[in-house]
């Protein structure tokens, strides 16, 4: 029996696992900056939504593979074979944050969900 000892995702929040660049691009037709790693990381944890929640995977859990696996899989209930497959898709070069945002957040979700300088490694489907 596997016992959660992360985030709890159900019908009305996704579980995700995202990876940013710290370096702020500029938007060709705006001229605006995207938001920092850190930036999103403050938004989901000071939004007023209680399905909203984030926690930043720590560089040397990047840098080691074994213990990025272990901090995801205290996160997910997948498989071994599945969260292989994340941990070898992450690249640590980047901010990476796990958490749960509410399906209620879409200005939120929008911001993590359809931005092109965000790789998403794990999403649960809504």
């Amino acid at each position: 029996m596997k016992i959660r000892k992360g985030f709890v995702s159900n019908s009305s929040s996704s579980s995700f696992i995202i990876g940013i660049d710290e370096t702020k691009k500029v938007c060709e037709c705006c001229g605006k900056k995207d938001l920092s790693g850190k930036e999103i990381f403050y938004l989901l944890e000071n939004s007023f939504s209680y399905d909203n929640s984030a926690e930043m995977i720590s560089a040397n859990s990047l840098n080691n593979k074994e213990k990025l696996f272990k901090e995801i899989k205290n996160f997910l209930w997948s498989e071994d074979e599945e969260i292989k497959k994340i941990v070898d898709k992450i690249d640590n070069s980047k901010i990476v944050l796990m958490g749960s945002i509410s399906n209620h957040n879409l200005a939120l979700q929008n911001i993590i969900f359809n931005n092109k300088n965000i790789d998403i490694y794990y999403k649960t489907e809504e």
